[in-house]
Protein backbone atom coordinates (compact mmCIF):
# COMPACT_ATOMS: atom_id res chain seq x y z
CA UNK A 1 0.00 0.00 0.00
CA UNK A 2 1.79 2.98 -0.97
CA UNK A 3 1.94 5.65 2.11
CA UNK A 4 0.52 9.54 2.11
CA UNK A 5 2.78 12.27 2.83
CA UNK A 6 0.18 13.07 5.52
CA UNK A 7 0.15 16.73 5.57
CA UNK A 8 -1.68 18.06 8.97
CA UNK A 9 -2.20 21.25 7.79
CA UNK A 10 1.04 22.99 8.80
CA UNK A 11 3.58 20.35 8.29
CA UNK A 12 3.85 16.79 6.81
CA UNK A 13 4.80 13.67 8.56
CA UNK A 14 7.07 10.94 7.41
CA UNK A 15 5.74 7.45 7.80
CA UNK A 16 9.16 6.18 7.23
CA UNK A 17 11.56 7.52 9.71
CA UNK A 18 11.37 8.58 13.69
CA UNK A 19 12.61 12.43 13.70
CA UNK A 20 15.94 13.65 14.08
CA UNK A 21 15.80 16.29 17.64
CA UNK A 22 17.24 19.53 17.92
CA UNK A 23 18.72 18.69 20.72
CA UNK A 24 20.45 15.21 19.50
CA UNK A 25 21.25 17.46 16.22
CA UNK A 26 22.91 20.33 18.55
CA UNK A 27 25.15 17.35 20.44
CA UNK A 28 26.61 16.50 17.44
CA UNK A 29 27.47 19.65 16.15
CA UNK A 30 29.05 20.88 18.58
CA UNK A 31 30.93 17.72 19.69
CA UNK A 32 31.75 16.59 16.24
CA UNK A 33 35.28 15.47 15.00
CA UNK A 34 35.06 15.51 11.35
CA UNK A 35 37.70 13.71 9.03
CA UNK A 36 39.97 15.78 7.05
CA UNK A 37 39.19 16.07 3.26
CA UNK A 38 42.49 16.03 0.72
CA UNK A 39 42.99 18.68 -1.91
CA UNK A 40 42.03 16.77 -4.83
CA UNK A 41 38.50 16.41 -5.93
CA UNK A 42 36.18 14.26 -7.91
CA UNK A 43 35.85 14.59 -11.88
CA UNK A 44 31.96 14.38 -13.76
CA UNK A 45 30.75 11.06 -14.74
CA UNK A 46 29.61 10.68 -18.21
CA UNK A 47 27.46 7.76 -19.24
CA UNK A 48 24.99 7.24 -21.43
CA UNK A 49 23.75 10.79 -22.03
CA UNK A 50 23.71 11.34 -18.77
CA UNK A 51 25.92 13.35 -16.35
CA UNK A 52 26.79 13.43 -12.74
CA UNK A 53 28.47 16.44 -12.35
CA UNK A 54 28.69 16.67 -8.66
CA UNK A 55 26.74 16.23 -5.09
CA UNK A 56 23.30 15.65 -6.54
CA UNK A 57 23.98 17.49 -9.40
CA UNK A 58 23.01 15.54 -12.33
CA UNK A 59 22.16 16.02 -16.00
CA UNK A 60 19.75 13.64 -17.59
CA UNK A 61 18.54 13.45 -21.09
CA UNK A 62 15.73 11.52 -21.71
CA UNK A 63 13.06 11.13 -24.55
CA UNK A 64 14.61 14.51 -26.57
CA UNK A 65 14.29 16.60 -22.69
CA UNK A 66 17.22 17.88 -20.83
CA UNK A 67 16.66 17.89 -17.29
CA UNK A 68 18.91 18.72 -14.38
CA UNK A 69 18.61 17.68 -10.97
CA UNK A 70 18.97 19.53 -7.81
CA UNK A 71 21.06 22.11 -9.68
CA UNK A 72 24.00 24.29 -7.30
CA UNK A 73 26.70 25.81 -8.76
CA UNK A 74 27.82 27.89 -6.23
CA UNK A 75 31.11 27.68 -3.44
CA UNK A 76 28.43 27.88 -0.13
CA UNK A 77 25.20 26.09 0.15
CA UNK A 78 22.99 28.19 2.93
CA UNK A 79 21.33 31.45 3.50
CA UNK A 80 22.01 33.95 0.66
CA UNK A 81 24.98 31.46 -1.22
CA UNK A 82 27.50 32.82 1.45
CA UNK A 83 26.63 30.88 4.61
CA UNK A 84 27.02 27.09 5.28
CA UNK A 85 29.43 24.00 4.05
CA UNK A 86 31.26 25.11 1.29
CA UNK A 87 32.14 23.17 -2.34
CA UNK A 88 35.24 20.94 -1.81
CA UNK A 89 37.26 21.86 -5.36
CA UNK A 90 36.38 23.56 -8.91
CA UNK A 91 33.36 23.19 -11.18
CA UNK A 92 34.37 21.24 -13.76
CA UNK A 93 31.66 22.24 -16.61
CA UNK A 94 30.03 25.53 -16.06
CA UNK A 95 27.08 26.59 -16.15
CA UNK A 96 26.45 28.26 -18.99
CA UNK A 97 28.25 25.33 -20.80
CA UNK A 98 25.40 23.15 -20.37
CA UNK A 99 22.94 22.24 -23.35
CA UNK A 100 19.81 24.28 -22.90
CA UNK A 101 17.72 22.78 -20.32
CA UNK A 102 14.05 21.96 -20.45
CA UNK A 103 13.00 20.82 -16.92
CA UNK A 104 14.72 20.99 -13.42
CA UNK A 105 13.56 18.93 -10.48
CA UNK A 106 14.56 19.53 -7.10
CA UNK A 107 13.52 17.30 -4.63
CA UNK A 108 13.60 19.14 -1.57
CA UNK A 109 14.01 22.81 0.00
CA UNK A 110 17.84 22.00 2.56
CA UNK A 111 20.23 24.73 0.62
CA UNK A 112 22.43 22.01 -1.11
CA UNK A 113 19.26 21.20 -3.17
CA UNK A 114 17.16 24.28 -4.09
CA UNK A 115 19.86 26.61 -4.30
CA UNK A 116 18.40 29.74 -5.29
CA UNK A 117 21.23 31.48 -7.22
CA UNK A 118 21.34 28.84 -9.38
CA UNK A 119 17.85 28.49 -9.95
CA UNK A 120 17.97 32.25 -11.17
CA UNK A 121 20.95 31.53 -13.32
CA UNK A 122 18.77 28.65 -15.27
CA UNK A 123 15.87 30.69 -15.46
CA UNK A 124 18.38 33.56 -17.06
CA UNK A 125 19.46 31.12 -19.56
CA UNK A 126 16.28 28.13 -20.81
CA UNK A 127 13.23 29.24 -18.61
CA UNK A 128 13.05 25.78 -17.41
CA UNK A 129 10.15 24.06 -15.77
CA UNK A 130 10.32 23.59 -12.01
CA UNK A 131 9.02 20.26 -10.74
CA UNK A 132 9.17 19.60 -6.74
CA UNK A 133 7.19 19.05 -3.71
CA UNK A 134 4.09 20.06 -1.98
CA UNK A 135 4.42 23.75 -0.38
CA UNK A 136 7.81 24.41 -2.03
CA UNK A 137 6.65 26.77 -4.55
CA UNK A 138 6.57 29.92 -1.22
CA UNK A 139 10.21 29.75 -1.85
CA UNK A 140 10.05 29.67 -5.81
CA UNK A 141 7.74 32.67 -6.48
CA UNK A 142 9.86 34.57 -8.40
CA UNK A 143 9.73 31.68 -10.84
CA UNK A 144 7.34 31.52 -13.92
CA UNK A 145 7.16 27.69 -14.41
CA UNK A 146 6.73 25.73 -11.08
CA UNK A 147 4.63 22.34 -10.79
CA UNK A 148 4.37 20.98 -7.30
CA UNK A 149 3.50 17.09 -6.60
CA UNK A 150 2.58 15.16 -3.63
CA UNK A 151 3.68 11.66 -3.19
CA UNK A 152 2.66 9.61 -5.63
CA UNK A 153 1.67 12.02 -8.17
CA UNK A 154 2.97 12.79 -12.05
CA UNK A 155 3.57 15.26 -14.52
CA UNK A 156 3.47 13.62 -18.15
CA UNK A 157 3.23 15.16 -21.60
CA UNK A 158 3.06 12.56 -24.67
CA UNK A 159 6.93 11.31 -24.21
CA UNK A 160 7.74 11.74 -20.58
CA UNK A 161 6.12 11.11 -17.07
CA UNK A 162 7.99 12.18 -14.09
CA UNK A 163 6.30 10.64 -10.51
CA UNK A 164 7.33 12.29 -7.65
CA UNK A 165 7.86 9.48 -4.69
CA UNK A 166 8.64 8.66 -1.05
CA UNK A 167 11.61 9.67 0.84
CA UNK A 168 12.56 9.38 4.47
CA UNK A 169 13.98 12.81 5.19
CA UNK A 170 12.84 16.18 6.02
CA UNK A 171 12.67 19.79 5.04
CA UNK A 172 13.96 23.23 6.34
CA UNK A 173 15.51 26.59 5.31
CA UNK A 174 15.01 27.94 8.97
CA UNK A 175 14.94 27.20 12.41
CA UNK A 176 11.17 27.52 12.21
CA UNK A 177 9.79 26.39 8.70
CA UNK A 178 10.11 22.20 9.74
CA UNK A 179 8.83 19.80 7.36
CA UNK A 180 6.31 22.83 6.21
CA UNK A 181 7.44 21.78 2.58
CA UNK A 182 7.67 18.33 1.07
CA UNK A 183 10.39 15.65 0.11
CA UNK A 184 10.84 13.12 -2.07
CA UNK A 185 12.90 11.47 -4.92
CA UNK A 186 11.90 11.30 -8.57
CA UNK A 187 11.12 7.81 -11.20
CA UNK A 188 11.46 9.50 -14.68
CA UNK A 189 10.00 6.81 -17.20
CA UNK A 190 10.85 7.79 -20.92
CA UNK A 191 13.05 5.83 -23.51
CA UNK A 192 14.98 5.17 -20.66
CA UNK A 193 13.29 4.24 -16.72
CA UNK A 194 15.61 6.29 -14.22
CA UNK A 195 15.40 6.56 -10.66
CA UNK A 196 16.81 9.85 -8.54
CA UNK A 197 16.34 8.80 -5.00
CA UNK A 198 17.92 12.25 -3.95
CA UNK A 199 18.05 12.37 0.22
CA UNK A 200 16.85 9.51 2.15
CA UNK A 201 17.10 7.54 4.73
CA UNK A 202 16.08 3.86 5.08
CA UNK A 203 12.38 2.51 4.86
CA UNK A 204 9.56 0.92 3.49
CA UNK A 205 9.45 3.81 0.66
CA UNK A 206 12.09 1.31 -1.20
CA UNK A 207 9.57 -1.57 -1.62
CA UNK A 208 6.62 0.61 -2.54
CA UNK A 209 9.09 2.28 -5.15
CA UNK A 210 10.03 -1.16 -6.33
CA UNK A 211 6.93 -2.52 -6.39
CA UNK A 212 5.41 0.26 -8.35
CA UNK A 213 8.27 0.78 -11.00
CA UNK A 214 10.86 -1.56 -10.72
CA UNK A 215 13.15 -2.95 -12.89
CA UNK A 216 15.14 0.49 -13.52
CA UNK A 217 17.79 1.35 -15.91
CA UNK A 218 19.56 3.82 -13.98
CA UNK A 219 19.41 4.66 -10.58
CA UNK A 220 20.88 7.78 -9.07
CA UNK A 221 21.66 6.60 -4.96
CA UNK A 222 22.82 8.45 -2.39
CA UNK A 223 25.93 7.89 -0.54
CA UNK A 224 27.76 9.94 1.59
CA UNK A 225 27.02 12.14 4.54
CA UNK A 226 25.91 9.39 6.78
CA UNK A 227 28.22 9.27 9.47
CA UNK A 228 27.46 9.49 12.52
CA UNK A 229 25.18 6.68 11.75
CA UNK A 230 23.39 6.88 15.08
CA UNK A 231 22.08 10.35 14.01
CA UNK A 232 22.33 10.76 10.04
CA UNK A 233 21.43 7.28 9.15
CA UNK A 234 17.44 8.42 9.66
CA UNK A 235 18.03 10.83 7.00
CA UNK A 236 20.96 9.53 4.54
CA UNK A 237 21.77 6.10 3.48
CA UNK A 238 25.20 4.58 2.93
CA UNK A 239 26.92 2.90 1.09
CA UNK A 240 26.07 -0.73 2.57
CA UNK A 241 22.25 0.42 1.94
CA UNK A 242 22.30 1.73 -1.45
CA UNK A 243 23.97 -1.53 -2.71
CA UNK A 244 21.03 -3.55 -1.15
CA UNK A 245 18.78 -0.30 -2.88
CA UNK A 246 20.32 -0.89 -6.24
CA UNK A 247 19.32 -4.86 -5.72
CA UNK A 248 15.94 -4.23 -4.59
CA UNK A 249 15.39 -2.14 -7.63
CA UNK A 250 16.44 -4.13 -10.11
CA UNK A 251 18.86 -1.33 -11.49
CA UNK A 252 20.73 -2.42 -14.39
CA UNK A 253 23.01 0.20 -13.46
CA UNK A 254 23.33 2.55 -10.42
CA UNK A 255 25.09 6.08 -9.76
CA UNK A 256 26.71 7.45 -6.74
CA UNK A 257 25.62 10.23 -5.78
CA UNK A 258 25.62 13.19 -2.82
CA UNK A 259 29.38 12.80 -1.65
CA UNK A 260 32.44 14.32 -1.95
CA UNK A 261 31.07 18.05 -2.54
CA UNK A 262 30.09 19.14 0.80
CA UNK A 263 31.39 18.08 4.17
CA UNK A 264 27.93 17.19 5.46
CA UNK A 265 29.03 14.48 7.53
CA UNK A 266 32.26 12.94 9.67
CA UNK A 267 33.28 10.40 7.14
CA UNK A 268 36.30 10.63 5.13
CA UNK A 269 36.11 12.00 1.31
CA UNK A 270 37.48 8.47 0.18
CA UNK A 271 35.60 6.51 2.46
CA UNK A 272 32.03 6.54 1.00
CA UNK A 273 33.91 5.22 -2.49
CA UNK A 274 35.80 2.93 -0.13
CA UNK A 275 32.56 1.35 1.48
CA UNK A 276 30.51 1.30 -1.48
CA UNK A 277 33.50 -0.87 -3.47
CA UNK A 278 33.72 -3.18 -0.66
CA UNK A 279 29.68 -3.52 -0.13
CA UNK A 280 29.69 -4.65 -3.80
CA UNK A 281 32.07 -7.17 -3.17
CA UNK A 282 30.45 -8.63 0.07
CA UNK A 283 26.61 -8.28 -1.61
CA UNK A 284 27.42 -10.19 -4.32
CA UNK A 285 27.25 -7.50 -7.37
CA UNK A 286 29.33 -7.40 -10.31
CA UNK A 287 32.03 -4.81 -10.35
CA UNK A 288 30.78 -2.68 -13.19
CA UNK A 289 27.02 -1.84 -12.15
CA UNK A 290 27.86 1.18 -9.61
CA UNK A 291 29.52 3.73 -11.42
CA UNK A 292 31.36 5.98 -9.12
CA UNK A 293 34.80 8.49 -9.50
CA UNK A 294 37.66 6.21 -9.94
CA UNK A 295 36.64 3.21 -11.39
Amino acid sequence: MKSASGFNGQRFLNPYMRAISFKQMGKWIFSRRRSSWPDSFFQPILFDNMTWFHHSTCSIKLSGFHILTDPIWEKACGPLGRFGPTFHGDFHTKLEELDPVDIVLVSHNHFDHMCLKTLRRLQKLFNPLIITGSRNQRHLKEFPMVKELDWWQSYSNAHLSITYVPAAHSSHRSLFDRNKSLWGGFVLEGDKKVYFAADTGPGNHFQEIAEEFAPFDYCFLPIGAYKPESILEQVHIGPRQAVALHKLLGAKKSIAIHHGAFRLGDEGFHEPLEELAKELRLQGCPDDCFLFPGK
